[in-house]
């Protein structure tokens, strides 16, 4: 099977630069596994972190390629299942499903067919394409479990930090859907897009400090939903969160974790603070502080938050399964400028 992989571990920022076209055996599922043929797949800024040893800021959570055993990157997948493994009974040969494949093996989807834990997917939703609903697969998932990390949004004030990426113009969508009121951070060339996906406001980062501009407009907002990360951040969302706030983040002290090393040393003490942070708000009177991303996806929360509701997974751009083109989609998505999603259409 045709695929696009490394089979040396590249420096930092340099995996566009490593790449290689494969020519790889189809591999065979497991107990538990279905293996499927890909029709779509897509790049995330997680795939770059796990490809180059970065993610987490370094702790050892996949495989580092060789020569006979290339790394091949990926994590959202969508196709149609071509063979399943014992103990699955969830699955049948033929469906059209989307899901998740683990990173931390190296079978990837950018590739013609993937391995997958039959728990880590489910059937396509009709109203989305194949690239919409690979896109929707992780996205979706972090989505979700931010959302459901809050009680009850309808009428709060809410603000999306990185609202222009494939997680925050799901969350805007869904935020729309429970009738909060949401504030989108972006850049000005975006502003007009995330006001199409429901928001009511766009803050520019780049005009001056986000609390800056809540305060000069006299708000004060309920959730903060943080896709960016850094001590930076998360200091003013809480000086603008209301006393009874929530400030909810998916990446944590270090503004998009994974783009340098930390050495181990670092990396705890990344899992500490953000474990302290949680447990002193938790006590004290004040903004909470939430740290959470999903364990599995939640399907059903993907179809009844987003599909089922008409939103739709944004995709920037569509690239082929190729070098060249997984080159420069890999430096767009490294850039931070991608609206939505870049989809390698496999089709």
């Amino acid at each position: 099977m045709r695929a696009v992989g490394i089979t040396a571990r590249p420096d930092v920022g340099k995996l566009h630069e490593t790449l290689e076209q494969l020519e790889l055996p189809i591999p065979e599922p497991g107990k538990h596994e279905v293996r499927i043929r890909v029709l779509a797949s897509t790049v995330n800024i997680d795939d770059i972190h796990f490809s180059e040893g970065t993610m987490m800021g370094g702790l050892p959570v996949s495989p580092k390629p060789r020569l006979n055993n290339p790394y091949v990157p990926g994590t959202d997948v969508c196709g149609i299942v071509d063979a399943v493994g014992s103990g699955v009974g969830s699955v049948t040969l033929g469906q059209e499903v989307y899901g998740i494949c683990s990173p931390m093996d190296g079978r990837g989807p950018w590739a013609e067919y993937c391995i997958a834990k039959s728990r880590n997917i489910a059937r396509k939703p009709k109203s989305w394409s194949f690239g919409e609903a690979a896109s929707a697969a992780l996205a979706g998932a972090v989505a979700v479990s931010m959302l459901n990390s809050v009680d009850s949004l309808e009428n709060k004030k809410c603000v999306v930090i990185g609202a222009s990426g494939g997680i925050g113009t799901l969350c805007l969508q869904a935020l729309t859907q429970k009738r909060a009121v949401v504030w989108a951070v972006c850049s000005q060339r975006n502003a007009e897009t995330v006001r199409r996906l429901g928001a009511e406001r766009v803050i520019d980062y780049s005009v001056a400090p986000i609390s800056q501009q809540i305060r000069n407009a006299g708000e004060e907002v309920d959730v903060v939903f943080d896709l960016v990360g850094g001590k930076d951040t998360e200091r003013e969302a809480f000086s603008v969160l209301t006393r009874t706030g929530i400030f909810v983040t998916v990446v944590g002290p270090n503004k998009y974790v994974g783009e340098r090393k930390l050495g181990a040393l670092g990396a705890l003490s990344s899992l500490f603070y953000i474990g302290w942070r949680m447990l002193w708000t938790h006590l004290r009177k004040g903004p909470r502080y939430v740290f959470t991303g999903p364990t599995k996806p939640d399907f059903g929360g993907i179809s009844g938050l987003l599909a089922d509701a008409g939103a739709k997974p944004i995709v920037d751009t569509e690239v082929s399964l190729n070098v060249e083109d997984m080159s420069k989609a890999i430096t767009r998505v490294a850039s931070h400028r991608a609206v939505g999603k870049v989809v390698i259409d496999l089709r």
